[in-house]
């Protein structure tokens, strides 16, 4: 199956003043089977949104930072209730390639050690939107950093919606 994080535009412009997002914003994709592997891949272990829908503009400057910590922390909540072995923790966290400050608070929402922020490509290549967290995934992977058994923490967001996905990378059995 291929799973393609998208945009919902309902208007006939890009321009999107608060955006209805899935997965961050423009679109990334990634082929997904229920099957065993027959390569390392990743096994979703379970996803959680929150979402602040009556969140206006004019709010967001005096509850910004209240709303993003309370719904990471509802969606955490809700990862760690329905993973096996909670207590382990993540390995590593992953955000879109936001400015240091703005991963640095994302980090915090989510009760993750700023250490386990991993974010290789933030100067090289930008905001990528939604493949932010893919291009991510793939350098943690390419770099070593990422073994059998180890859990990544996804988070994308968008104005109005905090998404967190919780991975465990999955290596073959072998034959």
């Amino acid at each position: 199956m291929l799973l393609t994080f998208a945009d919902r535009l309902t208007t006939p412009s890009r321009y999107m003043p608060d955006g209805d997002t899935v997965m961050s914003d423009s679109a990334a994709s990634c082929l997904v089977t229920a099957g065993p592997p027959g390569r390392p891949s990743f096994r979703v272990l379970a996803v959680a949104t929150s979402v602040q829908a009556d969140l206006v503009p004019e709010e967001r400057v005096l509850k910004g930072a209240r709303t993003i910590i309370k719904a990471v922390r509802e969606a955490l909540s809700r990862i760690n209730s329905s993973i096996p072995e909670p207590e382990r923790g993540f390995d590593w966290f992953i955000t879109g390639n936001y400015s240091a400050t703005t991963r640095r608070f994302l980090t915090t929402a989510a009760q993750m050690p700023e250490e386990k922020a991993y974010s290789p490509h933030h100067a090289t290549h930008g905001h990528c939107y939604s493949a932010d967290q893919l291009i991510t995934l793939a350098a943690l992977e390419a770099d070593g950093r990422l073994t059998h058994g180890r859990r990544v923490l996804l988070l994308a967001s968008s104005s109005r919606l905090w998404s967190l996905t919780a991975l465990e990378r999955v290596d073959p059995a072998p034959a």
